[in-house]
């Protein structure tokens, strides 16, 4: 386990590479799980069209499903900017020192996340039958 470099007056570089290795990783998650989303939510988009006509209620059922497991991917994708930040603080590695940034990594998912949440409420509404 690594030492923070507030309790431990010999901080090493080998402790900066595995922060750096831990945010690395961290941040392939995060990413990751927002591209499933987008992936899974082709599927919802193709399942919903499809059962428009015959099956109005499963089309509603399977919107807002979709819907209600974007907004727990979105307190997960949260979870994970929270993660790297705090990585990314604790670290004493120059590499990822960042300065002022508008748009975090953390943002851009939220926006994602919330451009497919506003498309499932669409068409759990039934907007476009």
């Amino acid at each position: 386990m690594c030492k923070s470099p507030q309790s431990d007056p010999n901080w090493d570089n080998q402790s900066s590479i595995e922060y750096a290795k831990l945010w690395l990783e961290q941040s392939k998650l995060m990413w990751g799980r927002i591209q499933i989303a987008y992936l899974l939510h082709a599927g919802v988009f193709a399942a919903w069209y499809a059962t428009r006509h015959e099956a109005n209620i499963l089309s509603n059922l399977i919107a807002w499903g979709s819907a209600a497991f974007s907004i727990l991917l979105l307190f997960v994708m949260f979870r994970d900017g929270d993660f790297l930040e705090r990585i990314r603080t604790t670290a004493n590695n120059p590499a990822l020192k960042v300065g002022e940034v508008f748009w975090s990594g953390k943002f851009c998912g939220g926006v994602a996340i919330g451009l497919l949440i506003i498309s499932d409420c669409i068409l759990g509404f039934g907007f476009f039958k």
